[in-house]
């Protein structure tokens, strides 16, 4: 897959980040014939990460726990 401007992008953020949704989610991806990436990163400090997802343009993101409960009051929406 070539990531370009018009790849949707996720991300998965944990302590310990590994590869079995990512892989996942790439699957069905392809599957549906989307332009979009799953990408599992080690977790920013809670007070850049939002920030930053909005900086490249995540399309949206999984958090782990305990930083999920951190980040909440900083969201604009939740799913």
């Amino acid at each position: 897959m070539t990531i370009s401007s018009d790849t949707l992008l996720y991300f998965s953020f944990s302590s310990k980040p590994g590869t079995f949704g990512a892989t996942i989610y790439r699957e069905l991806f392809l599957r549906y014939g989307l332009n979009a990436t799953y990408i599992p990163r080690i977790a920013p400090p809670p007070d850049s990460l939002v920030k930053s997802l909005m900086q490249v343009g995540a399309n949206g993101a999984s958090i782990s726990m305990p930083l999920k409960s951190v980040l909440i009051s900083q969201l604009h929406t939740l799913s």
